[in-house]
């Protein structure tokens, strides 16, 4: 039995191709693509490329090429069958069963389509009608195209309670599959009859460009004062409107050479706003902006464009879509916002004042910081408890961005815009300590986590330096409480009511890190200079200390490695190379531990 279509998809969604494919492969970003040696062939010069937005692998010097699945296929030897298998498991995807059952399931799917496919070439006819002249009327009256008409298939159904229902019957389709496909409604008591009436029907197609579902449009008259004005098919086994985005089969191609897609929140706007030569552009289907409709953006562009309504519910719909993408942030994916001047959506913008007014709002999107902080900026309160309430709301929805990289970022632009001369005020003085502290300690570095959180929590002043919070920002730990721990302290940071250690902590404590924050201070192995307690200064120069410590701990225990290896091969000049390297850099580590040390206790505080 072949996989279902629907599975096979779900599987290739769920995997970003290079980042796949370079757990086996280093691969390095040359453009929109990434390159790498070929793992299927020896070769010296790189002519391997991954393509995300396409979804494909490519080798010029094999010919190698397909998709996520064909890539585990060959480079795992396994059959199609296995490697779609192991795939699933990874991604917790539940395959069918090859049973007689579940060929029957496939079977129904594929019954369902056709019958989609059947509803949508009888709307196309009712539209084309002597008797429809009113529906024709009325999507001229919208100022859509005939050839727009034929592009999206666009159709009528009629005021006949059975109109569907009588042609797909003679068709040969039953009354259970076509109310499984949502094209039929079941009542509690009387017999089946259409869903859509009296409505200009829009199909909705998949990413293969199959009808899985339809939308429609009240026309003007008495019957819309007591029903809804848009009409979308329920949820079936074909259709789930979270995960599908109205247009994206026609707009892919157009989103990868314009490299942009915009995305609009009604099928009317897409259709017109294409109508107008916006080829790249989609529509959600009456829900707000899902994860997976931004993964599926997200295959196609790294930064799509948002184009939202410019009142008070879009800024809201802003909002929601700007939080559910923050912790899916990766190095070059993530979203724009453009925002529609009040009272005008794409379809009315762009036929009242043209195809340039709204290219002029998609060019000035901004991106996911920049609306975050304008948003959030414009809502908090001039006062000085406003303010600490927009730091705290900013820091921490960086805190939500997973990506370390992303989040230093995201971090880096909100203070810049929080605290515009912290910057300036604070660079003539951090050298000295800043050379000290050098980077971050590689992951699983426990023991220094634990000591420099220690340090803060005693003297919470230390994260007024911006090395320290720095620092602290890219500090990498996979012991997750004490990684949330951090989080708090760096959102907390600068907080006045919390510069109290007492506060601080009992702030902490209401945040649930009451057993982290007692392991961290009941713990002897971390010794704690008299000086933190005295003053920042000092906490400062203990936290140097500290630090440096650990950076050359680290260093001499390379060092010995080293030297053991040239013990046994002494003639090896790499090795010997490297031991010089290194008793350099242990060289400037005490130097800089020295100068940090003996600061003046005024200089950069």
């Amino acid at each position: 039995m072949a996989f279902p279509p629907d599975i096979l998809d779900r599987i290739r969604a769920h995997f970003p191709l290079s980042a796949f494919i370079g757990r086996f492969v280093p691969l390095k970003r040359a453009g929109r693509e990434h390159t790498g040696l070929c793992p299927f062939h020896g070769e010296k010069t790189p002519s391997f490329t991954v393509n995300d937005q396409k979804q494909f692998f490519h080798c010029f010097g094999c010919a190698a090429h397909g998709d996520v699945i064909e890539f585990v296929k060959r480079y795992e030897r396994l059959s199609y069958p296995e490697a779609v298998e192991k795939l699933a498991r990874e991604a917790g995807i539940a395959l069918p069963a090859f049973t007689h059952e579940a060929q029957a399931q496939f079977a129904q799917r594929k019954s369902l389509l056709e019958a989609m496919e059947a509803a949508c070439r009888y709307f196309e006819t009712q539209l084309k009608r002597q008797d429809s002249m009113h529906a024709r009327d009325y999507v001229q009256s919208r100022g859509l195209a005939p050839e727009t008409l034929a592009r999206f298939r666009m159709g009528y159904a009629g005021e006949a309670r059975e109109g569907l229902k009588t042609q797909l019957l003679k068709e040969g389709f039953s009354e259970a599959q076509l109310v499984e496909a949502g094209l039929l409604i079941r009542p509690e008591s009387g017999p089946t009859y259409d869903r859509f009436r009296t409505r200009i029907i829009i199909p909705i197609r998949d990413g293969g460009g199959r009808v899985i579902a339809f939308g429609g449009r009240l026309m003007d008259g008495a019957f819309a004062r007591h029903a809804p004005k848009y009409l979308n098919s329920p949820e079936t086994p074909l259709f789930k409107k979270g995960e599908v985005l109205f247009n994206l089969d026609l707009a892919a191609n157009a989103a990868r050479s314009a490299g942009t897609i915009a995305v609009v929140e009604g099928y009317m706007d897409a259709i017109m706003m294409a109508q107008y030569g916006f080829e790249s552009v989609v529509a959600t289907l009456g829900t707000a902006v899902t994860e997976p409709h931004l993964r599926a953006l997200w295959r196609h562009v790294p930064e799509p464009i948002l184009c939202l309504d410019g009142d008070s519910a879009g800024r809201r719909a802003m909002m929601r879509a700007a939080e559910l993408a923050l912790p899916l942030l990766t190095p070059g994916y993530g979203l724009k916002f453009a925002q529609l001047p009040p009272g005008e959506d794409p379809d009315s913008l762009v036929r009242t004042r043209g195809a340039q007014a709204l290219r002029q709002v998609l060019d000035g999107a901004a991106g996911l910081s920049d609306t975050l902080w304008r948003v959030c900026s414009a809502e908090s309160a001039a006062s000085a408890e406003g303010k600490a309430a927009l730091e705290y709301r900013l820091m921490g929805m960086a805190a939500r961005v997973k990506d370390a990289t992303v989040q230093k970022h995201v971090r880096a632009f909100f203070r810049a815009q929080l605290w515009p001369q912290k910057g300036k005020t604070a660079t003539p003085a951090r050298s000295a300590s800043h050379q000290a502290m050098g980077a971050p300690p590689r992951l699983g570095g426990l023991q220094v986590v634990r000591q420099l959180l220690k340090l803060v929590l005693l003297q919470p002043a230390l994260l007024h330096r911006p090395e320290v919070e720095e620092y602290m920002t890219r500090l990498e730990c996979v012991n997750v409480p004490l990684s949330s721990l951090r989080e708090a302290l760096l959102i907390a940071a600068h907080e006045p009511a919390l510069e109290d250690y007492l506060k601080l902590y009992e702030h902490l404590q209401n945040l649930g890190f009451s057993h982290v924050i007692s392991s961290l201070l009941k713990d002897e192995a971390i010794l704690v200079p008299r000086e933190v307690m005295e003053s920042p200064e000092g906490a400062f120069r203990a936290w140097c200390a500290a630090l440096a410590g650990h950076q050359r701990a680290a260093l001499e225990e390379e060092k010995r490695e080293i030297e053991q290896r040239l013990k046994q091969d002494p003639g090896n000049e790499e090795e010997y190379s490297k031991l010089l390297a290194l008793q350099e850099q242990i060289r400037h580590a005490t130097k800089g531990l020295f100068m940090a040390l003996h600061e003046e206790s005024d200089e950069a505080y």
